[in-house]
């Protein structure tokens, strides 16, 4: 677990565990609560059957999770979703840090994402995280009937 002493405002214990089915509703119900998120019940299953749904909780209460993937020496985070209440609290920054440890222990060098342009406090965590800019797909998200950019982004984890 990475250390978050240095962040205020946290709980007292913040964990990134495997997700199991028991939490799964929760899960979906902060997916569909945010904007950000794009995943169905359907996907989240899935990444759940693959081992890859990692819950982040708050002194043992679910309030997020991480969806990712990965092949060989790659991954790719799909998804980071954290409840709107502990937002701006440092809990990203922890999360990250801890899912970073947990690939690099599984021999994984390199982390991929795509981030909406319009998401600014996401991208800032990214950038603090050691990701770095490498292209953008045009149009590549719809909202509200707006096409938002893609901004993708890669971490060498040899160098965080």
């Amino acid at each position: 677990m990475a250390d978050h002493t240095k962040f205020k405002n946290l709980p007292s214990k913040i964990t990134l565990d495997l997700s199991t089915s028991n939490n799964l509703k929760v899960l979906e119900q902060l997916s569909a609560d945010t904007v950000d998120s794009t995943l169905t019940t359907k996907q989240l299953l899935k990444y759940l059957s693959n081992g890859l749904l990692l819950s982040i909780s708050a002194d043992r209460e679910a309030i997020g999770f991480l969806a990712y993937r990965y092949v060989l020496d790659e991954a790719e985070l799909d998804q980071i979703v954290i409840d709107k209440q502990f937002h701006n609290r440092g809990i990203g920054s922890v999360i990250i840090q801890t899912w970073h440890g947990l690939l690099k222990s599984r021999g994984i060098n390199k982390v991929f994402l795509d981030v909406r342009e319009t998401n600014t406090p996401a991208i800032k965590l990214y950038d603090k995280s050691g990701y770095k800019e490498i292209g953008r797909r045009k149009g590549y998200y719809l909202q509200n009937g707006l096409s938002i950019d893609a901004i993708l982004m890669v971490c060498d984890l040899g160098s965080v």
